[in-house]
């Protein structure tokens, strides 16, 4: 066996060496689903594999460098497509996604692949009226229904040490902060902001084996759990800021920390 070294090939032999080792990636594969019942693929990007999310960009990229107009965008991620259109017309709103949809369809066909109707939805969105009330009403429920299957490992009596019950309630707040960048101005209403913390507090109390009684303040500050409020403040801090990551998480928690001592 000869090994060779692509970088040091002429550019020729380079092309040809890639030809080969992409007609082998992609040849003779087949899909077992049961012993002894198999299947010849003949198509799409193996998924899972080591070189799947490079030749599925190669395929996909004259999709996201289609020819549309300005004010129309396609937004990837993985194998899902998004068009956004802006236009205050239905009818013309409808051209322009229809018109959209026909240059994606044509460009898949073209790499033999195709849409799935059965996956496509349309959603239209309106600035009026909106706020993020529901959102936060349904984190909220979906928030504590975590919380009551995770009060079974945390009694107020025995039961696990408290940086244990302490991880746990960390659950609950990815839950809870998910998107925060986006929502948090639904926090600026008193309502909300309650309702929010009020989950909060359930783990808070559940972390330290206190009473329903005990304050918010004080269950947070002796569970160590800053209030979920500046969380989703420090969270939108670290999301536009710039520069090194590390310091920037760092830096925004130093200011979390000033925040709840000053409250």
């Amino acid at each position: 066996m000869v090994i060779v070294d692509p970088h040091r090939c002429p550019k020729r032999v380079q092309q040809c060496l890639v030809q080969k080792y992409s007609d082998s990636y992609l040849d003779d594969r087949r899909l077992e689903w049961e012993i002894g019942k198999v299947m010849q693929l003949d198509r799409e990007v193996p998924q899972g594999s080591v070189l799947g999310a490079t030749l599925w960009n190669i395929l996909y990229d004259g999709v996201l460098r289609l020819p549309i107009e300005e004010e129309i965008m396609l937004v990837a991620y993985a194998d899902d497509l998004e068009i956004l259109v802006e236009e205050k017309k239905i009818d013309v709103l409808t051209t322009k996604v229809n018109d959209t949809l026909e240059a994606v369809a044509r460009c898949m066909e073209r790499n033999n692949l195709e849409l799935a109707p059965a996956k496509t939805e349309a959603i239209i969105m309106s600035d009026r009226g909106l706020t993020f009330g529901p959102h936060v009403e349904e984190v909220c429920l979906k928030a504590q229904r975590v919380a009551r299957a995770l009060t079974r490992l945390m009694p107020n009596i025995g039961g696990s040490q408290m940086q244990k019950r302490r991880l746990l309630a960390e659950v609950v707040h990815f839950i809870i902060l998910y998107a925060a960048p986006i929502w948090r101005g639904a926090i600026a209403m008193k309502k909300y902001k309650d309702k929010i913390i009020s989950c909060q507090k359930k783990m808070a109390i559940r972390t330290i084996g206190a009473y329903r009684t005990v304050s918010t303040d004080a269950a947070l500050v002796i569970a160590g759990l800053i209030p979920v409020d500046i969380r989703a403040e420090e969270r939108n801090q670290v999301y536009r800021a710039e520069g090194d990551r590390e310091e920037i998480i760092t830096q925004q928690r130093e200011a979390s920390m000033r925040r709840w001592q000053v409250r």
